[in-house]
Formats: structure tokens, C-alpha cells, sequence
């Protein structure tokens, strides 16, 4: 199974060039789920942004647009930031959206395919920016601790037989001290993505009987051989940073791939930490590729 996600920044870009861009790319690796973050600051770019991808064989699995049909007389306000998810074929699905499978007002979205007759149960995140600080806002905090709950309180949104992959924009650096501590008090601790230690190979591993998660990008990152790459975000005023996780459980068999440039597109290149024209289109984090067998 193919999955792309991609935070493809807020503005929708000069001539809707990042639909372009985007439709490369999923010409080029033909995922079978897409994750899309940002990238609608509008109801109307939320649907340009739909009828881009329909028009390549993508079905909608979720989008904060629902439907304007006023039959179902919804009124749910729309949240520019929330997540678009695609799927290729419903075959793929165990079972089709219901409300319950979203939290966060669509930043945190559940998709339960399935694989070789397993479910796999997929959640995407966006979490809430820093907003051009470096400190956790609590707003962050809020967000992670009920990720986790989610995930591993009883009743949750993943049984512990399933396959699961947790797949997103933290917004978050691997060390910053929420991923570690639970301010909530809840659940003594949820995702510990920190690398330098020992254990550092193992995606997921139990400790006082906890299930505890690992970031691999941060090890590929380090041994990946492409020039200037240094994380998957970039920004002007402080660098790379490495926002986007892929944590699956240890019975998920994950590889992944940062996308520096498909055969149209140059995203990162030898000269610069990243190529002008990513930036000046309104791209700030790289797409993600994963692959789980």
C-alpha cells in the first residue's frame, strides 16, 4: 500500500502551479491514499483542490467541505486547516467515513483499510502551529495528549491487534518536551521520538507496559545521501526542522521516502537547501512517501 502526504503550504500558489505539482506526483507514484494538509484557505479552494485530484481517479474519503447539498441542511463550519484525504479504490476501505473517525475539527482523521484481508488502521494529523515561536503552545499540547488518548485509551480508535500507522505534520521537533510528558496526567507518556538512545531501531516498544512510538524519518533523515536535505520543513527565518512523522506499530512493516523532486520538479537540489521556485510557489514541507507491507 502507497501513501502520500504532503502539507503543501497555505496559499494556493501563482496559477494553481502546486495543483500541477501535485498532479505529477500522483501520476508519477499513483498512491493509494493521499493525505493533503493546508493548501484551502477557501471553501472554493477546497473544492479546486477536490476536482483536481477526482479528475486523476481519487475518490473523497474526508474533506472539511462535507457536502453543500441542502438536503443535509449541515451546518458545520469550515476549518481551512483541515485535513483532504483521497483513497484510489473503496475496495481499499474496511469501512467509509462517519463523523466519529475525526477529531480536532478534521486535523486528526482515522482511515481503516485494508491490506492482504488485515485492517490497517491510518491516522493523519495536522497539528496547531507555534505560530513563528519556538516554544509548545498549549493549544499543541491539547492537540497530542488527545491524539493519544485516542489511540491508546480502551474503546479507542485502534484495537491492538490492528496494523497502525500515525502519519502528519506535528508541528513539533522530535525533542520537544510534550511528546515525552503527559501535562495532562492521564497516560504517564504516548509518543517518546527521541533517537539518541539505544533503542533507537525499534519503531514501537513497551516500557512499564506502555506502548511507546519512534519517529524513523530522524534516523533516514541522517543516513539519507541527498545534499542539503536536513528535515522536512524548511523555513526562511530558522532553517529545516522535522515537523512531519510516520510512527507505525511493530507489527506494521513501514518504509519511507522524503520526496526531494519528482520528474517534473525540483524540490531540494545540490546548490541550495532548497530549490528557489519550491519556495516562491508556496511550498514549505516536502511530500512523504510511505509504503507498508
Amino acid at each position: 500500500m502507497e501513501i502520500i502526504y504532503w502539507n503543501i503550504g497555505k496559499d494556493v500558489g501563482p496559477e494553481k502551479l502546486k495543483h500541477k505539482i501535485l498532479e505529477s506526483l500522483l501520476n508519477e507514484i499513483k498512491p493509494n491514499v493521499l493525505c493533503i494538509a493546508e493548501g484551502t484557505r477557501s471553501k472554493d479552494d477546497c473544492e479546486n483542490l477536490i476536482s483536481t485530484i477526482t479528475s486523476l481517479g481519487y475518490i473523497v474519503y474526508y474533506s472539511p467541505t462535507f457536502t453543500s447539498d441542502p438536503e443535509y441542511n449541515l451546518n458545520y463550519p469550515y476549518k481551512p486547516e483541515g485535513l483532504k484525504i483521497f483513497i484510489k479504490n473503496k475496495s481499499d476501505l474496511h469501512v467509509p467515513f462517519t463523523f466519529d473517525l475525526q477529531k480536532e475539527y478534521g486535523r486528526i482523521v482515522a482511515v481503516h483499510t485494508v491490506l492482504n484481508k488485515e485492517i490497517v488502521t491510518l491516522l493523519f494529523v495536522h497539528n496547531y502551529s507555534k505560530n513563528g515561536d519556538k516554544v509548545v503552545t498549549s493549544d499543541q499540547i491539547s492537540f497530542i495528549s488527545n491524539l493519544s488518548e485516542w489511540i491508546h485509551l480502551k474503546g479507542g480508535i485502534v484495537k491492538k491487534s490492528h496494523k497502525h500507522s500515525i502519519i502528519g505534520d506535528f508541528n513539533l521537533e522530535p525533542w520537544d518536551h510534550v511528546l515525552r510528558r503527559d501535562h495532562n496526567k492521564s497516560i504517564n507518556s504516548y509518543f517518546f521520538t527521541n533517537h539518541f538512545e539505544q533503542e533507537k531501531k525499534r519503531r514501537l516498544h513497551k516500557s512499564q507496559g506502555r506502548e511507546f512510538y519512534f519517529n524513523p524519518l530522524l534516523e533516514h533523515l541522517i543516513h539519507n545521501d541527498q545534499t542539503n536535505l536536513g528535515g522536512t520543513y524548511y523555513s526562511l527565518n530558522y532553517g529545516w526542522a522535522l515537523y512531519d512523522y510516520v510512527m507505525s506499530s511493530k507489527n506494521c512493516s513501514t518504509n519511507i521516502k522524503v520526496i526531494t523532486q519528482t520528474k517534473s520538479h525540483i524540490f531540494v537540489d545540490s546548490a541550495k537547501e532548497q530549490a528557489s521556485n519550491f519556495l516562491n510557489h508556496g511550498f514549505d514541507h516536502l511530500p512523504i512517501q510511505i509504503t507498508i507491507s
